[in-house]
């Protein structure tokens, strides 16, 4: 049997120091797991941050490719018109129902469509609804080349070479480089710049090719024979007379090419 203590503050001083220790080491434990959890949280944010930014850079790929097929092949309305695309809001609504419907299927939300991610992917989207479509790749050949024809045009812009001492046009205070060289034939490259070329080739047809897949993917068996190489075979026929056909419809995408 043991011996009990002759001091009992002795023994309550114990008592306390063990339950402080039991405490401590509560709390230490407790520390430990919340930091561990942070840990795994902070590195499940960064695996699902990388997984939307490739997703983004994947959808905005895709869509700015699209983007040419449904302006310039198949006429539709625009995808890329303002600053609010409905390309881009409708890609996202899309995605928030997704998420909202495989969460109520799962019973759990799934971080792939958590808004962290839509964020990325909508971020992708604008940066390249600036380039593409109405954005800078439909300004950028028309600004080097139209300010000479406006020059052409516009007295306001030609200057006055009469006066002492002559004042230089709009187009002559430019810094070199800025523009489009033009010297050698200027009228003829604003002529065929504005008003289009004589003289044009037609490298594949762009809708027939659309269609030849579609085709193949409808009723492979049904297709005869060389049939989806039509968009390199495929050639506008050779005209006897002199007059210039008109341009068909399959060939809506054309490249024109000055002499």
């Amino acid at each position: 049997m043991a011996r009990e203590s002759d001091n009992p503050l002795l023994d309550d001083a114990n008592q306390g120091g063990a339950e402080h220790a039991e405490g401590a080491n509560g709390m230490a434990q407790s520390d430990k797991s919340a930091a561990s959890s942070s840990e795994k949280e902070t590195a499940s944010r960064k695996h699902w941050s990388w997984w939307g930014a490739m997703a983004g850079l994947i959808i905005a790929v895709l869509f700015s490719t699209s983007v040419f097929l449904n302006d310039m092949v198949m006429h539709n309305t625009p995808l890329i018109g303002h600053y609010l695309p409905v390309g881009v809001t409708g890609i996202v609504l899309v995605l928030v129902l997704i998420g909202l419907v495989f969460s109520k299927i799962r019973k759990r939300r799934m971080r792939f469509f958590s808004g962290r991610s839509l964020g990325l992917v909508v971020i992708y989207l604008l940066l390249v609804c600036g380039i593409a479509g109405r954005g800078f790749l439909d300004h950028f050949t028309t600004t080097l080349v139209l300010p000479y024809h406006l020059a052409r045009i516009t007295p306001g812009w030609q200057g006055d070479k009469t006066a002492n001492p002559p004042k230089p046009g709009i187009v002559d205070q430019v810094p070199e480089g800025l523009l489009a060289d033009v010297k050698a034939d200027s009228e003829k490259v604003l002529d065929s710049f504005c008003m289009g070329n004589d003289k044009t080739t037609f490298p594949f047809d762009s809708l027939g090719c659309i269609q030849s897949s579609l085709r193949l993917l409808a009723a492979p068996p049904l297709l005869p024979r060389g049939s989806g190489n039509r968009c390199r075979t495929h050639r506008p026929p050779p005209v006897e007379s002199a007059r210039k056909p008109p341009l068909s419809h399959g060939s809506v995408f054309r490249i024109a090419v000055t002499r």
